[in-house]
């Protein structure tokens, strides 16, 4: 393969995630909080009531679609927060998914917030309606801006006539809060595998290499992001190795 092409079409995942919630010396709060619901089985939504510890609201009611996102509003007014969830997973007791919180109004405004939730109890997809509890164990935190992170360097070298070459990254990824750790990993991989991966933690700069033999198709650029608490970042956009004015995200 021409070093250039790869060059070109090289792929990068970044995934980073922030271990240090705002303020520096807190951290993310841990919370259990429980789901009663129902869902029709000829309708695309699934709703019920929760009870939920602090910082959220003791209770409420909730309501979404199947397969995407669902609001749960607190029983007083102080306001709402939105959690996507695949809700196919509550046909099944013993059955889980993940769950990030990406949205709220009012006092859960900046309240961002990921875990996995667990079926507790269901009547099964025969159900009419499909009754359920869930039990959604995760960490939240009142901070919605992501870290940020911009690649400063990427090349990749050819060794020898194989196929094998090392890629060489470095890039910037600090929080709003300086001196806060973000760890990251790093998947370089083809549509079809993961090639190499690389994980660690950085205040501001971090470097690596890491040696792929990629396969004779080009390999593409994939870039997953986030922190602790499920906010997204700020930057969304591809990073290009080389001379091809690299650029990635948190």
């Amino acid at each position: 393969m021409d070093p250039h092409r790869l060059r070109a079409a090289l792929a990068v995942a970044v995934v980073v995630v922030l271990t240090a919630a705002i303020p520096a010396s807190a951290t993310p709060t841990a919370v259990t909080f429980h789901l009663v619901g129902t869902h029709p089985p000829d309708a695309d939504y699934h709703q019920g009531t929760f009870t939920a510890p602090s910082p959220l609201c003791p209770s409420g009611t909730w309501q979404g679609n199947g397969q995407g996102s669902r609001v749960f509003t607190c029983a007083d007014g102080s306001g709402t927060f939105t959690a996507n969830f695949s809700g196919e997973v509550e046909h099944t007791a013993g059955a889980s998914g993940p769950w990030p919180i990406t949205a709220g109004t009012g006092t859960y405004g900046a309240l961002r917030g990921t875990g996995r939730a667990t079926i507790d109890s269901s009547t099964g997809p025969n159900g009419n309606p499909i009754a359920f509890t869930d039990t959604w164990r995760g960490l939240v935190d009142f901070d919605n801006i992501a870290p940020t992170i911009k690649v400063r360097r990427a090349t990749a070298t050819r060794l020898g006539k194989g196929r094998s070459y090392v890629l060489r990254l470095s890039f910037a990824c600090p929080d709003n809060v300086a001196g806060n750790n973000v760890s990251y990993t790093v998947l370089i991989g083809t549509a079809a595998s993961d090639l190499a991966k690389r994980a660690g933690k950085t205040t501001a700069i971090a470097s690596l290499s890491l040696r792929v033999r990629p396969p004779r198709s080009a390999l593409r650029q994939r870039r997953h992001h986030g922190d602790g608490s499920g906010r997204q970042p700020a930057d969304n956009r591809t990073a290009r190795p080389a001379s091809q004015t690299p650029e990635l995200t948190s």
